[in-house]
């Protein structure tokens, strides 16, 4: 989507394309409607006037425990052990929502992560089926019988695009690439909404 909007010509006076402006307004209403720290940036005087400790909970075992402890996700959160205490509290601002369309929605939408591309978000994924990729244009076809599951959809298919590993539900990525600083390798996409 932003791809698009970035090498669209606005100076011909001419209207946003009638997709992509449903597409923003799709997306900004899943964010609004999702977006757990709205109120305390509405009422951030208050908020800021609180103790940290209670701050600390606010954001950590209310607003965000479902990220911090679930199982999945506390290998990358394990806190005391790698990342100073308040780090968890910290990084609760930085959490936004967002929502990978199923492919049947729109092709582009799910494709989350490219090869070779700046990766410089770490993605907690809630529930959906989603897989790491790769680029495998000349691989004969003769070699993928029996394997079709790693063939994923029509379009996947058409650039020459394998699953690798799928995963279904709880899971997290992009941590290796931001933390090392390192362009992603593979793909990530959506199968399925997530």
């Amino acid at each position: 989507m932003i791809r698009s909007i970035r090498f669209s010509d606005f100076n011909k006076k001419s209207d946003i394309n009638k997709n992509i402006k449903q597409e923003i307004e799709r997306h900004f209403k899943y964010f609004w409607e999702h977006d757990r720290t709205s109120v305390l940036r509405d009422k951030l005087e208050y908020f800021d006037s609180i103790p940290f400790k209670i701050q600390d909970h606010i954001m950590t075992k209310f607003l965000f425990k479902n990220i911090f402890e679930k199982a999945a996700f506390t290998s990358f959160f394990d806190v005391g052990n790698t990342f100073d205490s308040s780090f968890t509290y910290e990084i609760s601002f930085g959490f936004m929502p967002r929502c990978y369309a199923d492919p049947e929605d729109n092709v582009k939408d799910r494709y989350i992560i490219s090869e070779e591309e700046d990766v410089s978000e770490i993605t907690f994924v809630q529930k959906g089926e989603w897989g790491y990729c790769f680029d495998c244009k000349t691989v004969s076809p003769d070699l993928m019988e029996g394997e079709e599951d790693m063939m994923g959809t029509k379009d996947m298919h058409a650039r020459g695009i394998l699953i690798g590993q799928k995963n279904l539900g709880l899971g997290f990525f992009g941590d290796y690439q931001v933390l090392a600083s390192k362009r992603s390798e593979f793909y990530v996409v959506a199968l399925t909404r997530i």
